[in-house]
């Protein structure tokens, strides 16, 4: 896409470049070597430890680098209307045996080793994300994690997940089939941790990488859990509704909840600010208890630019991230 500035431009700060090109690059590493062949000027992918270090070496021809938080957080979610092994159609219409499959499989995710390992080398402060609705650092985050229940997921407990599986009389191996990008590499080595980690507690999880991943969201026919990222795109207080309510446009999954939906109906009507916080966390909890599906981290904010060509970049944790402040980049 090709964006020109307006002569007739007058409600807003003018751009001080004439022209911006912008390409959608899928791959991260090919995102840098469009930056290293000069193809580009500034890219923000979604960055790994060797990305980062890529992008590093480039310091010798002009490009720059910024790292932090970004916009969007990484998650795992939970099919329920597949038939598969988190769904109580599956087990005769059971809903207890379903909730304790679930439980037991987000007991095994280990979100922690994950940051350690995947997330630290980019950002040394990243931390275990733990509220569905708010972003680490926002005024109503500490007060929804600390009481939304998510944080029984923080360490792994595969004794634990077993124990469920046992009483609910689930016999294991239990397949589950995992959506998530191709061109991904952390995403993979995502994969692979939760594979390890589950396989100890009994569960199977199947590679169901795919290259059109977005598209094939809505079809849960095709796998039972999927691991993507939201990006918060507003500030309003039920920006989340889509996610979590009955037929909502974001809710790929089947999850239906009579409590989160009348919840939410008294969100939007609310406008009292601790009333506001009082029901997101009610509305977690709520999640949380049906085992939805657990939040991971914060994205790392990878931002670089060839300062040869380009300059005053930068980023904030909400979209449109690098492109917020379009206006104060300059063109040598």
């Amino acid at each position: 896409m090709t964006f020109e500035a307006r002569e007739d431009y007058t409600w807003g700060p003018l751009p001080k470049v004439q022209t911006i090109v912008y390409r959608i690059i899928g791959d991260p590493v090919a995102a840098v070597q469009a930056m290293e062949n000069e193809e580009i000027d500034m890219i923000e992918p979604q960055a790994t430890a060797d990305l980062l270090t890529l992008i590093e070496q480039l310091a010798g021809r002009g490009v720059e680098v910024q790292t932090g938080d970004e916009g969007t957080y990484e998650h795992v979610d939970l099919a329920v209307d597949n038939g598969g092994p988190f769904d109580p159609e599956t087990y005769g219409g059971d809903e207890a045996t379903a909730l304790a499959v679930r439980e037991a499989f987000l007991k095994t995710i280990p979100r922690q080793e994950i940051v350690d390992r995947l997330i630290k080398p980019l950002n040394p402060n990243a931390v275990i994300r733990n509220s569905y609705t708010q972003v680490p650092g926002s005024p109503g985050y500490e007060n929804i994690a600390a009481n939304n229940g998510m944080a029984q997921y923080n360490a792994v407990d595969i004794e634990g997940a077993m124990a469920l599986l046992a009483d609910a009389g689930v016999e294991t191996p239990i397949e589950v089939r995992f959506h998530y990008a191709a061109n991904n590499p952390r995403r993979a080595s995502e994969y692979e941790l939760i594979r390890d980690s589950s396989a100890q507690a009994g569960f199977e999880v199947t590679d169901g990488a795919s290259p059109d991943w977005g598209a094939q969201l809505p079809n849960t026919d095709i796998y039972d859990a999927a691991l993507f990222g939201w990006r918060s795109t507003a500030v309003a207080v039920a920006d989340t509704e889509a996610n979590f309510v009955t037929g909502g446009v974001n809710n790929y999954y089947g999850y239906s909840s009579e409590t989160v939906d009348e919840l939410y109906s008294q969100l939007k009507a609310e406008t009292d600010l601790e009333a506001q916080q009082e029901l997101l966390l009610q509305i977690e909890q709520q999640m949380v208890a049906d085992a939805f599906g657990v939040t991971l981290f914060q994205h790392p904010k990878v931002l670089a630019w060839n300062s040869t060509y380009v300059d005053g970049a930068s980023s904030i944790p909400i979209a449109p991230t690098m492109f917020y402040a379009f206006w104060e980049w300059t063109a040598a």
